[in-house]
Order: C-alpha cells, then structure tokens, then sequence
C-alpha cells in the first residue's frame, strides 16, 4: 500500500497471542523503525469482539495522544488475517485512495472481496434500502444465503456501473478513513456486538454532511470460515 501514499506509520496492537506472534511482531519493529508495537500481555476481556474493540481504541488513543498523527491525511484500519494475507488488498488500493482524493465529502471507504464479487462482512454492514438495514449486527450470527445473494447483486450492479455503494456501517477487513475528522470526533470502537458499527455510526452522527462507501474495484481475498 505503501506505493501509493508519500509517508506512513504503521500501528500494530497486540494482546497475549498463544502462538510466535509476539516474536515475529518483535522482529518486524526492530527491521522497520515505522513500526509502533502495542503490547499487552494477556487477553484483558473474554469476548472476542470486545478485546478487538479495545486493541483499536488503543490504536486511536496513540493517535490522538502523538502530535505527529495529525499530520497525516489517512488512517487504514487492516485486519491481520486470511482475507489479507496476499496481495489483492494492497495492489487494489489505489482505487480507495484515489476516490478519497476526488471527494471529500466521503469520509470512509471500504473493500469488496474476491472471488467473485461479494461482500462477506454483513456484522459491520449497514445501509438502505430496509432489506439489508434490518439485519442482525452480531459477529456470532450466520449469514443466510439470501443476505449473500442481496448484497452480491448490489456489489456487482455497482462494479458494472463504476459507482461506490453507500452504507452507514462497513468494514469487510479494511476500513479507509480521514485521520483528522476520526482524531476530531474522538469516535470510539465498542465491542457489544460488532466493534465496527459503533465506530462508523458514531462518524456518521458527528459529521452528518459525509458519507461512507463500499468500493467495488478496492478488494481483499475471500473469506473462509
């Protein structure tokens, strides 16, 4: 990703891994002086989706806190799995990139998943038209088909188009966001259900003029359960 913006930093939480993450995190800082490592040395919470919550308000807390931060124009929230352990998500990142630089008024950008074109993350999703506003935003509830097929319509209708599609919520294991409107707000991630809506909802209700959207050309590799 790195290809495409002129500096950058990157920020890595990490809390009692029980395999050589730690280690290999270790090595990575001590190679690339960028590299800022948050440790913790074990799992504060027991629910998943609140110590994820709490490793990305530990991220946001450093942000705020170095006065450097303010100086950048993106913050990119990645998830450190299988949906971006290749290549894809970074070799399509211009796409986000380049569409932040055109509008302004766009405040968040989110990926689409290959193959084919989908959308897999339906806990952070939330968007009109009501069909898919309803859904259960709760990281241990199981897609149905139909949800899948909604939403791989719409990503691909807007693929076809070229047009982004606009949502409340989103994340699908990359989220795009103005780093200065995220410090300003001081939005928070919370882990109850999934620790992406509470953010992007915040967002939205603290700069209701902006947007966020799903990008179809931005694209990380398909999840697997």
């Amino acid at each position: 990703m790195r290809k495409n913006i002129d500096e950058s930093i990157v920020i890595i939480s990490e809390e009692g891994s029980t395999d050589n993450t730690r280690d290999v995190l270790l090595n990575y800082a001590e190679n690339y002086p960028r590299v800022k490592l948050l440790l913790k040395e074990k799992n504060t919470y027991p629910s998943r989706t609140i110590r994820i919550a709490d490793g990305r308000n530990e991220i946001l807390n450093y942000i705020r806190d170095n006065k450097r931060c303010k100086f950048f124009e993106y913050l990119v929230f990645l998830d450190l799995d299988a949906v971006n352990n290749n290549s894809t998500i970074a070799n399509t990142f211009h796409h986000a990139i380049d569409t932040m630089n055109k509008n302004g008024d766009l405040i968040a950008i989110f990926p689409v998943s290959i193959p084919p074109f989908m959308y897999y993350d339906y806990w952070a999703l939330k968007m009109e038209p009501n069909f898919l506003e309803n859904f259960i935003h709760d990281c241990s509830y199981k897609s149905t088909r139909m949800k899948k097929a909604m939403m791989e319509t719409i990503v691909v209708d807007a693929a076809e188009k070229n047009k982004l599609i606009i949502v409340e919520s989103a994340f699908n294991g990359a989220g795009l966001y103005r780093v200065n409107q995220v410090i300003k707000s001081n939005a928070l991630y919370d882990g109850v259900t999934c620790e992406h809506l509470f953010f992007n909802i915040y967002l939205n209700h603290y700069y209701p003029d902006k947007f966020m959207a799903i990008h179809p050309l931005w694209k990380c590799d398909e999840w697997k359960s």
